[in-house]
C-alpha cells in the first residue's frame, strides 16, 4: 500500500491545530530545535524531558495529549473519526508536523 506525507506546518513554535486530511492514518512530529535548558538523556535515541504534545480532536470530543519526548515521534494508527490536531511546543522547541495518507 503506498502511503503519501503532507506538511501541515513547519517552523512551528507555541500553540496551534490544523485539519486533518479525512483519509489520514499517520502522523509525524519532527522537532529540529531544542533549547539547552530541556535536558537530554544520553543514548541512540536521546530522550528528552519535555519537548510539548499533540492531541487530536475528534469531532468535538479531545483525546488524551501525547507527550513529545524524542526528536521524532511518528503515531500511527491514528484513533478514527479525527478531525484536528493540536499541538503545543515550549519557547524555543521548533518543529515540523506532517499527515500520511493514503491515496
Amino acid at each position: 500500500m503506498a502511503y503519501t506525507w503532507h506538511v501541515l506546518g513547519s517552523g512551528l513554535t507555541g500553540s496551534g491545530k490544523f485539519t486533518l486530511s479525512a483519509t489520514a492514518n499517520g502522523l509525524t512530529v519532527d522537532v529540529s530545535t531544542v533549547p539547552a535548558w530541556i535536558p537530554a538523556e544520553p543514548g541512540y535515541y536521546p530522550r528528552y524531558g519535555y519537548l510539548g504534545w499533540v492531541a487530536f480532536v475528534a469531532y468535538t470530543r479531545c483525546c488524551p495529549r501525547i507527550k513529545l519526548e524524542h526528536l521524532l515521534t511518528y503515531i500511527n494508527p491514528l484513533p478514527v473519526n479525527l478531525t484536528e490536531v493540536e499541538y503545543y511546543f515550549p519557547p524555543g522547541v521548533v518543529a515540523t508536523v506532517s499527515q500520511q495518507t493514503t491515496p
